[in-house]
């Protein structure tokens, strides 16, 4: 083979790898910031929020309201804080850069109204 063919299939091979490598970082996924942490089912709710924090995701506010039945520490302490259940199941609300919602729910077993329990599971809420 002549030396100009040669340079021809090595020009042709690195437009091939060059091309599948930008179309790869076109479609790839969001940063590491906007994907959901490791969360664990039966970890503290504390712990959570601070995977979340560190990740990037934003409280949502004041996502639930902080009058009448749901007037508890929670909702004070935590601007995330959604709802609790008479049950003990609460739902905090994060909102990452783009604006999607992640929903986390937790159990707290104490009457404490300022404990926010462990995490029973969390997805996207949009």
């Amino acid at each position: 083979m002549s030396c100009r063919l040669r340079s021809i299939f090595a020009v042709a091979y690195l437009k091939a790898i060059l091309g599948a490598f930008s179309f790869a970082l076109i479609a790839s996924p969001p940063s590491i910031a906007q994907s959901i942490p490791p969360l664990k089912q039966g970890e503290s709710y504390k712990s959570a929020r601070m995977l979340l924090i560190k990740g990037g995701w934003q409280t949502n506010g004041q996502g639930g309201s902080c009058t009448g039945d749901n007037a508890n520490r929670l909702c004070k302490l935590y601007p995330e804080y959604e709802a609790r259940s008479a049950s003990g199941h609460v739902r905090f609300l994060w909102r990452n850069a783009e604006g999607r919602a992640l929903g986390v729910s937790t159990f707290s077993r104490t009457k404490d109204d300022s404990d926010p329990g462990t995490v029973t599971g969390w997805g996207w809420d949009d």
